[in-house]
């Protein structure tokens, strides 16, 4: 089995899905995964669900996978749009590793999920070596429950647990502090425990 070939059976990969090709920089600690489609591939209208329809153009895409050892893994593909005889829609398909608009692979975000679960977030972010804001819009996409502050995001919970302190009245997305939204003052002083009196930027639910 040649190296694209083990490496596609390690990602998980099949028809037309495959390893072109495998770029490993030591120095930099990466290991980058080209990944592409067979030529000559149709597919499914991601509009209407038309089958074998002929692709229009692509689009390329990056995405952080899983580390494989030591190394910080990444997935480069060409995202083919297809252009739809049936309903004349041209839309990008759907790519069997990810969900779409992330820049995480579906493996890579149930491991984001379960670490912040287990411990503050700005530490997975360090661990992983992602930033936490980005780690912060992966928990909003799975309607997890996080209070950011000025340094990170500081605690999690699941929709229908308390919270910190039940948070009362609040949106998501609201803005804290200088002309924000006002919150129950006994909330915001246990949310914020251990920073700096106004360091508490947003919060974010469901």
């Amino acid at each position: 089995m040649n190296p694209t070939s083990l490496f596609t059976v390690a990602l998980g990969l099949q028809a037309p899905w495959g390893v072109a090709d495998v770029a490993f920089d030591r120095p930099a600690g990466r290991i980058d995964f080209q990944v592409a489609f067979t030529p000559g591939a149709r597919f499914a209208c991601p509009h209407c669900g038309a089958e074998h329809q002929p692709v229009h153009d692509t689009q390329e895409r990056e995405w952080r996978h899983l580390n494989f050892f030591q190394f910080e893994a990444y997935i480069h593909a060409k995202v083919p749009r297809v252009r739809c005889e049936a309903c004349a829609k041209t839309t990008q398909i759907a790519v069997p590793w990810a969900r779409a608009n992330s820049g995480f692979t579906q493996l890579m975000e149930a491991l984001i999920v379960t670490l912040c679960q287990a411990m503050p977030i700005r530490q997975v972010a360090q661990l992983l070596g992602v930033g936490d804001m980005r780690l912060g819009r992966t928990l909003d996409y799975y309607g997890l429950c996080y209070v950011l502050c000025g340094q990170g995001v500081r605690s999690l919970w699941f929709p229908g647990d308390p919270g910190p302190a039940s948070p009362p009245r609040w949106q998501r997305g609201s803005m804290l502090g200088a002309g924000g939204l006002r919150v129950d003052k006994a909330w915001m002083s246990q949310a914020t425990v251990g920073t700096s009196r106004g360091q508490l930027a947003w919060v974010s639910g469901c």
